[in-house]
């Protein structure tokens, strides 16, 4: 039998008692699509990403996943995900220790979320902020148009996820997702006594959570070319049953390059890495997927398939990765043909990288130019060898 609490904000907390050692939590926000007008199909997916981009406490991906890994929980097991019928912060198999702290997380990510806060001097960073999740959005759109699905609901079309401004998003935010369509489900055997603190913790966190309406939003006015445009580049390969590719020393050798053009003021060339396993149908595909300026991606791609062959190619398994006709490439900016032809050019022991430079654009087709092979050589501006 469930139980009900209310916050003073009247959020109920619903209690699902039963015999699991270990705890679930469910936030839960009633919006759905057809709460979405024409314009904004997608906007509560986007909202979604916007909710975990960052806080004071824990200012971006990184720290999240630090703060997850501190509490035993994967990815997997803390995150967010939006259906037809509503959106949905949950965490599963959190140990009881563990229950109050993920409460704290979970709750300063949805009330002090950074982007929602109308502060004029977050202007710039919150546009930045939504440049990069468009990015990361149109990336996922074209994943799932290369898994074969056809369905568009929920992410809505590239034209809308192009269009949201940062006033469209925290008003649709501050309309749906706010303390009158919000409800808590707590599930496992937590004892009566541990439920009251655990209601008076989420009365401290969660009690005050009402969006409602804003007026007088803080909009950046100034040029979006003001930051940089992130570009996010998934590569994809075929996973062999036999596959034993090392992961650990993969990700060591990439993160060598992390860093290159710190030193002269840039922006690091790799920001994050992450692994991961799609299905589709009989098939399971390898992800490798990251992002970068854009101008930088071509010397991503080549940096990568040079580590890439001189620490798998001894590998067994690693024969797709080694192989550009085998290995896809999902780019929102860049043509698949030329980052296949880059990566081909660089599965050696060269000591140099080959990229090819875009430095150009086409005005009448908005498209990247390429103008010449660029020869790089295969040291950091340090000096030190980055491919060994």
């Amino acid at each position: 039998m469930s139980l009900i609490h209310k916050l003073s904000n009247g959020i109920p907390v619903i209690f699902n008692p039963n015999a699991e050692e270990r705890a679930s939590v469910e936030i839960v926000f009633s919006a759905s699509t057809d709460d979405e007008k024409e314009d904004e199909k997608g906007i509560r997916h986007f909202i979604e990403h916007l909710f975990v981009s960052g806080t004071q406490k824990y200012p971006d991906i990184n720290a999240n996943f630090e703060k997850l890994k501190s509490m035993d929980l994967s990815y997997a097991k803390s995150h967010a995900v939006t259906s037809e019928d509503n959106m949905t912060f949950y965490g599963k198999d959190i140990h009881p220790d563990k229950l109050m702290e993920f409460l704290d997380y979970v709750s300063d990510m949805l009330v002090n979320n950074l982007f929602f806060q109308n502060k004029e001097e977050m202007a710039i960073e919150n546009n930045n902020k939504l440049s990069h999740e468009i990015g990361t959005v149109l990336h996922e759109y074209e994943f799932k148009k290369l898994r074969g699905e056809t369905k568009f609901n929920v992410i809505g079309s590239k034209e809308n996820i192009k269009s949201f401004t940062p006033k469209q998003v925290r008003n649709f935010a501050q309309e749906h997702m706010s303390a009158k369509n919000c409800k808590i489900v707590l599930s496992g055997n937590i004892p009566e006594q541990d439920r009251k603190s655990i209601y008076d913790e989420l009365n401290k966190t969660m009690g005050h959570f009402c969006y409602g309406p804003t007026k007088n939003f803080v909009e950046y006015t100034g040029n979006f070319d003001d930051f940089t445009e992130d570009v996010l580049l998934e590569i994809l390969w075929e996973k062999n049953p036999g596959e034993q590719i090392s992961y650990n020393d993969l990700e060591n050798k990439l993160m060598s390059i992390r860093d290159i053009g710190k030193d002269t003021g840039k922006s690091s060339l790799i920001y994050h890495i992450f692994y991961g396993h799609k299905d589709m149908g009989d098939k399971t595909l390898n992800r490798l997927y990251t992002n970068t300026n854009k101008k930088d991606v071509y010397k991503l791609v080549a940096y990568m398939a040079k580590i890439v062959y001189k620490t798998q190619r001894d590998k067994k398994g690693a024969e797709s990765l080694l192989d550009a006709s085998k290995v896809s490439f999902v780019c929102d900016v860049f043509p698949e043909k030329e980052l296949k032809q880059v990566w081909k050019n660089n599965l050696n022991d060269n000591e140099e990288i080959i990229t090819l430079t875009t430095s150009k654009v086409d005005n009448a087709t908005k498209k990247l130019q390429v103008d010449q092979v660029d020869r790089v050589p295969g040291k950091n501006n340090k000096g030190n060898e980055i491919c060994h």
